[in-house]
């Protein structure tokens, strides 16, 4: 279920049930087995319920005055009226301003001598509470950013022109450990009749070697890769970059003669992409143990990326995702730390020397703009200070983690004017998954959905449980094959280029 939160700051129709009846549980109450017979309706048919505080009047029978129990202390039901003659009567139910970025749930109980029936409380978010939604026409660049790009490059981003706006190409996480584990598991679990048209790869352990631990992926061999392209797959690749979090840990696995030791397994273990010791204006400084650091590794990943460009595979390049983070909140990746202007710098270096250093012409570069300002939606102005330039991007877009349902409306078109319309705008990860429909039926055609991975213990699952019991999201099965077998969906198989 959806919530076009954005446009009307949500006038939702009893299609989108904003209060929805959830069910009945009646039992037998006192008096030989009678039971209370109780009719819920929503009174209206149009229930406006914007962010600042609402009500609603909700229509019930009873065979006499209920309690109302709530379990959200922002909802709060009572008795507006009650004819005992007939056993009609009407609940208020109240829900305060929702501050939060995404919509709310709470289930509102009637109670009668034991007997009860529930319905819920859906409230929508406010995503445009900080940042004003932007509406700006799409006109990509006809041509990738690099000059000199391959042919194979080239027919990809053209092909992928030809489709932005009338097609969504499905996607998800390839595995964890340079594998295809997690997107064979979505294509079973769908059904198998499809496979996820992108999947994703990472270069997640490039500074932990298979001398360093018999887990950590071989990058040298791109059979995994390969054999999902030539299976019909795009990919895209990630780079989660950690680094030592001091001179003394950092660690040349192929300085010449180097013989690996304890000693560097212990160093290797405090590498992370998550600290605040590593600058980025130190890295980018000539002399310093930061730049020796930064220079090895693209050195490195330019070797892998080179393998594929050998092979005649092009890829969606994703490195220094999320830099901002959560803008009022700040970066939670060393890449972001120290602010835009920085990172700019960093990502035009590291696109400089893969492209003109390394000769990396099977790259297309996607860079990730951040939507969370707070609870709110970012404004275009604070999503644009993080851009690294349009000679330096070819496809711009964002991770979402929203709640199930959620409207894409906003972030797509915050995204798409950040950029001026300028580039194509994709969906580079999400938990809960879009409603395939509502996007196309709201003109926020995303290039791509891709479907973060997760596991259960050891086993793949849909969803990502938290130690609590709760759910940062939740899919199933059947959502998976209705997104699959959408008609404007594209899937493995369903095109060439």
């Amino acid at each position: 279920m959806s919530m076009n939160c954005c446009r009307n700051l949500s006038l939702v129709t009893l299609l989108s049930l904003a209060i929805i009846v959830a069910g009945c549980d009646n039992t037998g109450g006192e008096g030989g087995g009678k039971t209370l017979q109780v009719d819920l309706t929503v009174s209206v048919e149009t229930v406006p319920m914007p962010e600042e505080e609402s009500s609603e009047l909700v229509s019930f029978t009873a065979s006499g005055k209920p309690a109302f129990q709530c379990t959200e202390s922002w909802c709060k039901a009572t008795l507006e009226s009650f004819d005992e003659s007939t056993g009609k009567g009407t609940a208020k139910v109240k829900v305060e301003a929702n501050e939060d970025l995404s919509e709310r749930t709470a289930t509102v109980t009637i109670v009668k001598t034991g007997e009860k029936v529930s319905f819920s409380v859906i409230q929508a978010g406010s995503p445009t509470k900080g940042g004003k939604v932007v509406l700006t026409s799409r006109n990509p660049s006809s041509s990738l950013s690099n000059p000199v790009a391959s042919s194979m490059a080239k027919s990809l981003y053209s092909y992928l022109l030809g489709i932005y706006g009338k097609g969504m190409l499905s996607g998800a996480v390839a595995g964890d450990s340079w594998d295809t584990g997690f997107s064979d598991y979505v294509s079973k679990a769908s059904g198998g009749k499809d496979y996820p048209a992108v999947i994703a790869f990472d270069y997640l352990f490039l500074n932990w070697p298979s001398i360093a631990w018999d887990a950590c992926p071989e990058y040298s061999d791109i059979a995994p890769v390969k054999d999902a392209f030539e299976k019909g797959s795009l990919i895209t690749i990630n780079w989660h970059w950690a680094v030592p979090q001091s001179k003394e840990n950092f660690v040349n696995v192929d300085t010449e003669g180097y013989t690996f030791s304890e000693e560097d397994r212990a160093k290797l273990g405090t590498y992370d992409f998550y600290t605040s010791n590593f600058s980025v204006e130190k890295a980018l400084t000539e002399g310093t143990w930061q730049n020796e650091v930064i220079s090895y590794h693209i050195w490195k990943v330019a070797g892998y990326l080179g393998i594929l460009k050998e092979a005649g595979i092009p890829v969606l390049f994703r490195p220094l995702h999320e830099a901002a983070g959560n803008y009022a909140q700040g970066a939670w990746f060393w890449w972001g730390k120290e602010g835009a202007e920085p990172y700019k710098r960093l990502w035009k270096h590291l696109y400089s020397e893969l492209t003109s250093t390394y000769g990396l012409d099977n790259l297309i570069w996607v860079f990730t703009v951040q939507t969370g300002d707070g609870s709110d939606l970012a404004s275009v102005d604070k999503m644009k200070e993080w851009y690294p330039g349009d000679e330096y991007v070819d496809i711009v877009g964002a991770d979402l983690y929203e709640t199930a349902g959620f409207s894409s409306y906003d972030f797509f078109n915050q995204v798409n004017s950040s950029v001026g319309g300028r580039k194509m705008v994709a969906l580079c990860e999400c938990g809960n998954l879009p409603d395939i429909e509502e996007c196309f039926s709201d003109d926020t055609p995303w290039l791509y959905f891709l479907g973060w991975c997760s596991k259960d213990g050891d086993s793949w699952a849909l969803y990502n449980r938290n130690s609590d019991g709760t759910y940062s999201w939740k899919n199933s099965s059947s959502q998976w094959r209705e997104a699959m077998e959408n008609s404007h969906t594209i899937n493995r198989g369903d095109f060439s280029y």
